[in-house]
């Protein structure tokens, strides 16, 4: 049953406008784009490894990063709908990280997100059917995976425990990202080789796991009731884990471009690039401040951005594309 808006906030409109308002907050185009970008940078790693040669564009490409992107968006609701209670009570609470959100002013109700979380799961579906068996069984992994982290994987009380809540919930990147691998070097109709492969499959995802941490940094004067890194480990060590993620990330894209025949350059871009989580980190470590705090995220996002869309445009540099 929707609830109603919270008091002192306007009506919500129509459905699809409030929808339209939902997906522009929450799931935006920074979070298309980021999406796409590793998706794409999967498939054309998984099709280079697996097979030399141009990159192959087929109807099953295009329908397997469409099923990314929804991948990603069915998580981005369900944790909102989970999360639907806690964020009233954070906002509640004066914590200013969640006092705009459209699932919290009343802009969007809960029976919007249900319905658009089955539209979605239902088009996702549909995408599947056209992936080779490998990857349809990857996707279909990927997506009970997510199923089962927007009920705590039945354990509501991890909410509460934020390492355990990672543990279960974060490596999920890893099965999408697996699934957009096995897209690839099913449409290029080999197998790519294990050890590159899994240096792909964790250079992608350790930026998403150093985002996840950056994002839950503060500075103790900011400590709210919300479960942040820095509460669970210290400020100090919250804040150096994202750097030494994206180094970890840096070296093993580094390895599996060598293996794709990206050349020297893209090795030198992602260590370049990983340069910039380091710094916002030691900055912070010197002079620690919230505004310092909030710069660790965009430092992860940006060394993740370059690593992700420098592979994919490497890739389709030297190898170039071909339709099938």
């Amino acid at each position: 049953m929707a609830r109603a808006p919270r008091p002192g906030r306007p009506a919500p409109r129509g459905h699809v406008v409030r929808v339209a308002g939902y997906l522009r907050a929450r799931f935006g185009p920074g979070d298309l784009a980021a999406t796409v970008v590793f998706t794409l940078a999967a498939q054309a790693g998984g099709a280079s490894l697996a097979r030399p040669g141009p990159l192959p564009l087929s109807p099953s490409v295009a329908a397997g990063a469409a099923a990314g992107v929804l991948l990603a968006l069915y998580l981005r609701i369900a944790d909102d709908l989970k999360d639907w209670e806690a964020d009233r009570r954070l906002a509640d609470a004066g914590d200013a990280r969640f006092v705009g959100r459209p699932q919290v002013t009343g802009e969007v109700t809960e029976q919007d997100l249900r319905g658009l979380r089955v539209a979605v799961a239902a088009l996702f579906g549909l995408l599947l059917a056209l992936q080779p068996p490998v990857a349809a069984l990857l996707g279909a992994l990927a997506f009970v995976g997510a199923w089962l982290s927007a009920r705590w994987f039945f354990f509501p009380a991890m909410a509460r425990r934020l390492p355990l809540a990672f543990a279960t919930h974060n490596p999920l990147a890893l099965l999408f990202l697996g699934f957009a691998v096995a897209v690839g070097a099913g449409a290029a109709g080999a197998a790519p080789p294990p050890l590159p492969t899994a240096a792909l499959l964790l250079g992608l995802y350790l930026p998403v796991a150093a985002w996840e941490i950056g994002r839950k940094v503060r500075t103790p004067e900011e400590e709210t009731a919300y479960a942040t890194w820095s509460s669970v480990l210290g400020w100090r060590a919250a804040a150096i884990l994202p750097a030494l993620l994206t180094a970890g990330s840096a070296a093993l894209l580094a390895f599996a471009g060598t293996r794709a025949s990206l050349g020297r350059g893209y090795a030198a871009l992602v260590a370049a690039a990983a340069a910039c989580p380091a710094a916002a980190a030691a900055a912070f470590l010197h002079r620690p401040s919230p505004p310092g705090a909030r710069r660790l995220r965009p430092a992860v996002e940006g060394y993740a951005l370059v690593a992700g869309l420098g592979f994919l445009l490497f890739t389709l540099v030297r190898n170039g594309v071909v339709r099938r």
